[in-house]
């Protein structure tokens, strides 16, 4: 069955107690051109873009400790198709 998770048009990913990804939807899976099995248990530094993994992990440090409720910003994911 579809669920709002999968239907969101965009990349949706859940995170377990240690900042890795428990959860996410075919459309991130999509933006980092990888398959669900690749992408569970990673922490999702491990497809930003090297110019933006300081800001990825401002905001992770922000929204985990309570600093920031939530947070939006703009990255950029290393695909292996290098598209």
């Amino acid at each position: 069955g579809g669920s709002i998770f999968e239907a969101a048009g965009v990349g949706l990913v859940l995170f377990d107690d240690r900042l890795l990804i428990a959860r996410a939807n075919q459309r991130f899976c999509e933006i980092v051109g990888r398959a669900l099995p690749e992408i569970l248990g990673e922490s999702c530094a491990r497809f930003t873009h090297p110019d933006d993994l300081a800001e990825n992990e401002r905001v992770i440090a922000d929204v985990s400790t309570g600093a920031a409720e939530r947070e939006t910003f703009e990255k950029r994911y290393v695909r292996p198709d290098g598209m």
